[in-house]
């Protein structure tokens, strides 16, 4: 079933990138939000997450500006959806905005049993910091059997 030239995957796919995009800006990092979405075969939000210091830690602008103990500190959205997914996120769609998980977090998803992946293309205004981790990470994703689907570049949208 199609309508205007997009199939019903594609419109979903979308939807929950839009989502991700969404749940991105929850998150207090000064330089990137980033935020996912954990779906299962039914279009069933399973989770959410975006990137932030654990439960309980400070997230005061002198942690968050100080970009060596940001980083240290920081746990990435994919993980916060899968820890608050549980074994849902098992056979599940993780959708991410606004790049697709780095290279760290792909072992994660890998073990939380997520088939596949959708992300928007990374931005050239990511790309420089990014594209090595996530390429290893796409690489990782192919080599676990996990379908890998990047859309149009996020800065775009």
């Amino acid at each position: 079933m199609e309508e205007r030239g997009q199939s019903v995957s594609d419109k979903w796919d979308r939807r929950f990138v839009d989502l991700a995009r969404y749940v991105a800006s929850w998150s207090k990092d000064p330089s990137t939000k980033t935020g996912a979405v954990i779906v299962d075969d039914y279009n069933r939000i399973v989770s959410v997450g975006y990137n932030g210091f654990p439960r309980g830690i400070r997230d005061d602008e002198e942690r968050l500006s100080n970009r060596d103990v940001k980083l240290s500190l920081m746990v990435h959205c994919e993980i916060n959806a899968i820890i608050f997914a549980g074994g849902r996120a098992l056979g599940g769609t993780l959708y991410t905005w606004p790049l697709a998980s780095c290279d760290r977090c792909a072992a994660v998803v890998i073990q939380a049993g997520v088939r596949r992946i959708v992300a928007p293309s990374l931005s050239r205004l990511l790309e420089k910091r990014w594209v090595t981790s996530v390429l290893n990470a796409i690489n990782m994703f192919n080599e676990a059997g996990i379908v890998v689907t990047l859309i149009e570049e996020g800065d775009k949208w």
